[in-house]
This record gives structure tokens, sequence and C-alpha cells, in this order.
């Protein structure tokens, strides 16, 4: 069994320390320092700050556990002098220095606190270090630099806190006269105020308005040269025109330059203004106006009157003048041979202008002034002299006669001429002679020029016929006939080109060569054709005529008998007839021949063969 110990504990009991950071003051970076003001009660006698949470400090170093002495209100807390801007997150808490060990829970205080370091203003210049400008006018300046939140630029007149200009990053002064600013950054922050930095604005007098010298109108030119004048002891100047123009100056900063670019039919605004240091004087312009060549300026036209007459007034043709300034002023000249010699006309300052009567080739012209000077075309007034002149007569012709021809159509065209160039009017007339069976048809022509005079000249068609007739149809074919079957002759037509055709028809008979038959022979039959002029043409036909039939006998021959010897009857004669032999022309010849009898041997019995001309007969 065990003796019991006894032993004595003693327990203190601490009150609760609380801790409230009142605030933390906006620091400048520069410091190194920022003022903590906290309010304590429970008596702690111990406290700790660390950088922590959302945005804790960098290189910050962390106080731990540092002895608080009873009734701190106020703590300086180093950090780090080259942190940036910004607001930085921390936690604070304080402790009693006994018990904490072993319940820090109840002994402890914590609150998260921030602190907003800020790094102080900084002026790094003036934009511009120096300016001037025209009196009148206004210049900006621009401070250039850090400025801390809650800082402001504040501008001044004749030293940094003397009159207050403006503030703010920019601002715009208009002095009357040079003058000096001062700029720095100022209150609302922790960090001090910058230094000081100024800019001299100086004041340039304005120039006089100058003169740019004297409107000018050239025509169709390429270079105007300017004639504008300096003021106020300016000695350079600047031209410029209004936005679209196409003047190009060849120096644009002298008042007497050349200017090109300005084109015909155009012109240009030029502004002419001086400068003086930073001052341009007030604009003049001038007006340099290119006038387009005098176009259209033609007159006409060409004229050849007759002598006596009088000349038409010379217009224009193409209508009027363009180009210029519009307002046209016309004076006409005249010369013998338009090309040298031309002479004023004194009253002729027309647009047109008529010459009348004049009685020599004269030459005509006409000058257009409108800023510009044109002068026309030549115009010739010819007075005409001469007649017309034959070039050309077409040859006579000669044309076979051909019924319902037009000979008209032969003839050709001749040409006229006209020394002084007159139209001609050329007329004709035709005339028709006739010779025998030929005819001529003449033509004349006369060419007239409008002053009456004319010349003529002809040319003649012959018309003959030597072209014979032409039969109609095919002549009638040769043929051989029989002597009792000749056909007639027909009758036959013609045709004939130039009049009417005659035909006539003739026959003959010729013998035939050879044949002893009175009977045969050719009958040779021709047919002319003749027209009114003697052209003649012929055919033939021939007919043969044969013949070629035997006679007939018109008595019966003697019919056979038997007679005595003593009783022999004398051969009788006999008739004929033939188709081509009258009666009287046919012979009959009578032929005997004595034939033995057959199957006889007495001399006394025989046979008596009779024969006639193409008829035999017996007796026996």
């Amino acid at each position: 069994m065990c003796t019991a110990t006894t032993a004595s504990v003693t327990h203190n009991l601490l009150a609760a320390p609380s801790l409230t950071v009142i605030a933390a003051r906006d620091t400048c970076s520069t410091t190194g320092l920022f003022r903590l003001q906290v309010s304590v009660s429970g008596a702690p006698d111990r406290y700790s700050i660390t950088a922590t949470g959302a945005n804790p400090m960098p290189g910050f170093a962390d106080i731990v556990d540092q002895v608080l002495a009873n009734g701190t209100t106020q703590l300086l807390v180093p950090f780090p002098n080259t942190v940036d801007s910004g607001t930085y997150t921390f936690q604070m808490s304080v402790r009693h220095s006994a018990g904490s060990n072993t319940s820090p829970s109840v002994c402890t205080s914590t609150q998260n606190f921030t602190v907003r370091i800020l790094k102080p203003s900084q002026l790094d210049s003036i934009s511009p270090s120096m300016t001037t400008i025209c009196n009148g006018s206004s210049a900006t300046l621009i401070a250039y630099g850090y400025k801390s939140p809650g800082a402001v630029w504040r501008w001044y007149r004749s030293s940094c806190g003397g009159t207050l200009v403006a503030t703010g990053d920019t601002i715009t002064v208009a002095p009357t006269a040079t003058t000096t600013y001062y700029v720095r950054a100022e209150a609302g922050t922790a960090c001090p105020a910058t230094t000081c930095l100024t800019v001299t604005v100086n004041v340039d007098p304005m120039p006089l308005k100058p003169y740019a010298g004297a409107d000018q109108a050239l025509c169709n030119a390429t270079v105007f040269t300017t004639a504008a004048t300096y003021t106020s002891s300016a000695t350079a100047g600047i031209w410029s025109q209004p936005a679209g123009g196409t003047a190009v100056f060849t120096n644009p900063n002298i008042n007497i330059t050349t200017v090109t670019g300005i084109a015909p039919g155009t012109s240009a605004t030029l502004i002419w203004s001086v400068v003086r240091g930073a001052c341009t004087s007030p604009a003049d312009t001038v007006i340099f106006t290119n006038l387009a060549p005098i176009a259209n300026n033609t007159i006409g036209p060409n004229q050849v009157i007759c002598l006596g007459s009088p000349a038409a007034a010379i217009g224009m043709p193409a209508g009027s003048p363009t180009g210029g300034n519009g307002t046209y002023t016309y004076q006409w000249y005249s010369s013998p041979n338009g090309v040298t010699s031309f002479t004023l006309i004194s009253s002729a300052t027309g647009a047109t202008y008529n010459p009348g009567s004049i009685t020599t080739t004269t030459y005509y012209r006409r000058v257009v002034t409108s800023g510009c000077t044109s002068t026309s075309n030549v115009v010739q007034i010819k007075v005409a002299r001469n007649a017309p002149v034959v070039a050309s007569t077409p040859p006579a012709v000669t044309v076979n006669c051909v019924t319902g021809t037009d000979y008209t159509t032969n003839f050709g065209t001749p040409t006229f001429t006209h020394a002084d160039n007159i139209p001609v009017t050329v007329t004709y007339s035709d005339a028709t002679t006739t010779a025998g069976c030929n005819s001529v048809i003449t033509r004349t022509w006369r060419a007239t020029d409008s002053c009456g005079r004319y010349v003529e000249t002809s040319q003649a068609v012959n018309i003959q016929d030597t072209t014979k007739p032409v039969f109609n149809g095919s002549r009638p074919a040769d043929a051989t006939v029989d002597c009792d079957a000749i056909p007639l002759q027909p009758d036959m037509t013609a045709t004939d080109n130039c009049s009417v055709a005659t035909v006539t028809k003739h026959e003959r008979t010729q013998a035939i060569a050879g044949s002893a038959c009175a009977s045969n022979y050719q009958i040779i039959r021709t047919w002319i054709a003749a027209d009114a002029c003697g052209n003649r043409d012929s055919v033939v036909q021939t007919i043969t005529v044969q013949d070629t039939t035997r006679p007939t006998f018109t008595t019966p021959a003697p019919a056979d008998t038997t007679v005595q010897c003593s009783a022999i009857p004398a051969q009788p004669d006999l008739t004929a007839s033939d188709n081509c032999t009258p009666a009287a022309g046919i012979v009959i010849t009578k032929r005997e021949r004595i034939e033995p009898a057959t199957g006889s041997t007495c001399a006394n019995n025989y046979t008596l063969v009779r024969t006639g001309s193409h008829v035999t007969f017996a007796v026996t």
C-alpha cells in the first residue's frame, strides 16, 4: 500500500486581451515607416505584425512577439522603401506573455489591416520647354511625370506658390506678352511637393495684312508670276490655295515666284500671308485666270461671184467662237493675195461681214479678241471671168439597128472644167437625122456656169443595118420524087432586125449528068429574103425527079394462036401510055423470032414469037 503525497497548484485567471487596429495612415514610400494606430485592452504585453493575406508586401520583415508597452496607441512599422505604390495586407496579434504558451487562443487577439504605400510625385518635363506664339493666339502646356494619388499639377506665374494660373496636366494660355510659367505637383498626398519647373511663352506681334497683287488673266499660259508684297518688316511668307486647287508654286515662301498647273479655261485662287516670327498675317487673295485659247474662229464660205454681182455675207458656219473670257470683239481684214498685205477694214467690227460688190478676187480674215487673240482662216471671194471648158467628149459610136432598142444608152458623158472653179449646170438635147437606111442621133451637151457663160460639145450614135434577114423555120429538105409526084414550091417567111423582110421564090431545072432519060432531072428551088436596106439571105432546095415506072399497053396483046404456015397474020400495031411520057413520045418497037416447035421434026412446024416494047406475045 502506498503512502499518499499532496501538492499545491495555483491557477491565475487572466483577462482575455482585445485588439482594434484603428487606422494605418497612407505612407510615402521614401519614409520606410508607416504609422499604425491601435487600441488594446486586457493588458497584453506582446505583439506580432506579419505580411499576409491577399496582397502581402514583398520584402517586409515580419515583427514577431515584440514587447508591447502598456498603454501603446501607435506603432511605427518599418518597411522596404523600394516597394511600389499599392495597398498591402497585414495581420497584427497581441497576447499575454504568461499562459499564452498553453492557451494561446485564450490569451491572444488578432486583426487584419491594410496599408496604402504611395510613391512621391515626380515632374520630369514640360512640353514645350519654350515656345513662341503670335499675339492673339494660345499655347498648350503639358506637364509630364508621375503624380501621386490625390496630387495635382499647379501652374503659377512669377514663381511656384506665386499667382496660380491653373491646375491640371494640360493647360492652355493666351498671354499678350512674353510670360514664364511654373509648375509642380502639390496637395492631397503623404508625399511632399515636387521641385518646380518653368516654361517661357514668347509672344510675337501680329503683322499687318499684306497685298497679294493684282488679279491676272493670261491666254493659254503655262506659267504665271506672282507680285505680292511684305508688311511689318516680314521677310517671308507662304502661298496656299483652297482645297482641291491645282496650282504649283515654284517657291511658296517668297512673295515673287512662278506658278504652274493652272489649266487653260480654269482659274486659281491663291492665298498670300506674310510670316513674322510665329505670326502669320491675315491673308490676301489673288485670282489667276488661264483663259482657254479662242476656238471655233472659223469663217466662210469661200465664194465665186460673177463680175458685177454682190458677194454674200461672210458668216460663221460652225457657230460663234468659244474660249477666252467670254466677251468677244471682232476686226476684219482684206488682202489681194490671201498671204500678205492684209489691210484693216475700219468699219468691219461685227461677227460677220458683207463685202458687197467687188471687181477683183479678194481674201478676208477675222481677228477675234477675248482676253486672248485669234486669227481666223482665210476666205476667198473670187470674181469669175472665164467660161466653162470641155475637158473630154465621148467619141462617136456606130451600132447595128435592132428593133426596139434605145440607142441613147450608147451615149457617154462629157466632162467640163472651169478655170474659176464655178460649178456648172449640164443639160443636153438629142436630134435624129436619116440618110437612106441609116440614121444618126446626135446628143449636144451644154455646160452653163452661174454667170451664164457656156460651152457645148456633141457625140453621134450612128445606126446602120448590116444584118441579113433570118428565115422563119427550116428550109424545105431536099427530096427525090417520081415525075408524077413533084410537090409545089411552098411560101417562106423571114424576120429582120430592123425592117420588114420580103421573101421571093425561084425555080429552075437542070439535067442530071450522065442520065439519058429526059424524065430524070433536078429542080432547083430558091427562096430569097431581103430587108429594106438590101441585106439578103437565101435557102435552096434540090428535088431530084426520076422515071422508074414502065409504060402500060393500052390495047391488049394479041392472043396466042396456031395457024398454017401459009396463013401467018401480019404483026399488029399496039398502043401504050406512060406516067411521065406523053403518048406521042412513046415508041413501040415490034420484034419477032422463030423458035423450033418442041417435039417436032418438021421444019415447017415452029413457034413465031412476036415482041413489042415492054410487051411480048407468041405465034405458033
